[in-house]
């Protein structure tokens, strides 16, 4: 059986005010890119996005939660 890791990002949270999170999504066995689409709810901004396997197809389906307290370290 054949194991394979594949990164996302999510395209919704940097228009929401979060930084990009990279989203990990595990395939075990044969996968044919035959139109699939697949879902994932971000666990940053709890936004589900939804893309088509095999082609950079995004589309945000439900908006999260927006970060109203972003917050940017200054070093000296």
């Amino acid at each position: 059986m054949t194991e394979q890791w594949t990164e996302v990002r999510c395209i919704a949270c940097v228009p929401l005010g979060w930084y990009s999170s990279h989203l990990l999504l595990r395939i075990e066995g044969p996968m044919h890119a035959n139109g699939v689409k697949l879902q994932m709810k971000c666990p940053r901004c709890k936004s589900l996005v939804e893309w088509v396997f095999g082609k950079p197809e995004f589309r945000v389906i439900v908006e999260g939660n927006r970060n109203h307290r972003r917050q940017i370290a200054a070093f000296e």
